[in-house]
């Protein structure tokens, strides 16, 4: 019996493969059509990607928005025209006047919100193209600034012209751009050598897939392992469960009634919540409704329907 890939599978991307790469590979490897990311990693970076397989692509978007946590190495004293290692080097500088407090100082200063230029080579769009189709024909752009947020920041080491930090950042926040930043504020210029994903909200790099030269069922088999099924995988969000003799409600997206649950005592904050059955089987994605006067939701009234899982059961 062929058993169904069917849930989030946590991989180790490859440094050089894009995320396109990775989603390429499952889905040939594989036989299996719908694979898909829940956020992109530069080429250059490795570390944690989060793929969902089959019915998880549909809840790929409600991974989207969750906190990123990186360990990256800056490399001091060299610009290049992707704020990366996989750039051209556009400057060199002398960095022996540096002294460690003031690198310190400098990196730290980046936690808080903060506005941030996407780098020149990205997928950000203005005019409808891409920032990298741009930059590949010598055309300067100016992007629209994007609100970011690094909620931790740390030195782990420095030995110059090498520095090694571990952050926590939102969604959206390139590194990339961090390190040019970091640069132009110690005047010497800086990119990026080294990064890794460590962490997607709740979804740690360790016991992730990194893809070697499995293929057909030893890959598949590999696969299943590691696979954090359907029902599962929006486990962090707040759960209200149905009682069973309104389930069909649920399924129908008729208006969310109190009764139908078998106990809610409000919420801690806003946001998502699940709606499963008595089984754990995921049946609808609820939000917080944005134009609640009460701000963090008290009754199931103050939430909407986002998506409603029919095959569920």
């Amino acid at each position: 019996m062929i058993v169904e890939l069917d849930g989030l599978l946590k991989v180790d991307k490859r440094k050089g493969w894009s995320s396109h790469d990775v989603v390429a590979y499952l889905r040939k490897h594989l036989k299996i059509g719908k694979v898909g990311h829940s956020g992109t990693l530069d080429p250059l970076a490795t570390g944690l990607l989060l793929m969902g397989l089959g019915r998880a692509t549909r809840l790929l978007p409600y991974l989207v928005g969750l906190n990123k946590e990186y360990r990256v190495v800056f490399k001091l004293g060299q610009t290049t025209d992707t704020y990366d290692a996989f750039g051209s080097i556009k400057e060199v500088n002398p960095i022996e006047h540096l002294r460690e407090e003031e690198i310190e100082e400098a990196i730290l200063a980046f936690q808080g919100v903060q506005t941030q230029l996407p780098p020149p080579y990205s997928a950000v769009k203005v005019g409808g193209k891409k920032l990298y189709e741009y930059a590949r024909r010598g055309e300067e752009v100016e992007p629209a600034p994007r609100v970011v947020e690094i909620k931790r920041i740390q030195v782990r080491s420095i030995e110059l012209p090498l520095v090694e930090a571990e952050l926590s950042c939102s969604k959206g926040t390139y590194i990339r751009s961090i390190a040019n930043k970091l640069g132009e504020n110690l005047g010497v210029g800086a990119h990026v050598l080294e990064l890794t994903r460590i962490r997607v909200g709740p979804f740690e790099l360790p016991g992730s897939l990194t893809i070697k030269r499995q293929e057909g069922d030893s890959l598949r088999d590999l696969v299943l392992s590691k696979l954090l099924p359907f029902d599962q995988i929006l486990d962090f969000m707040p759960t209200l469960v149905i009682r069973e003799e309104h389930r069909e409600m649920i399924l129908h997206g008729r208006p969310l009634l109190q009764e139908y649950f078998q106990d809610f005592n409000g919420l801690s904050e806003s946001g998502y919540a699940v709606i499963k059955d008595r089984s754990s089987r995921l049946l609808a994605v609820i939000r917080a409704r944005r134009d609640s006067e009460r701000g963090t939701p008290q009754a199931v009234s103050d939430f909407k329907y986002c998506r409603v899982f029919l095959g569920s059961g």
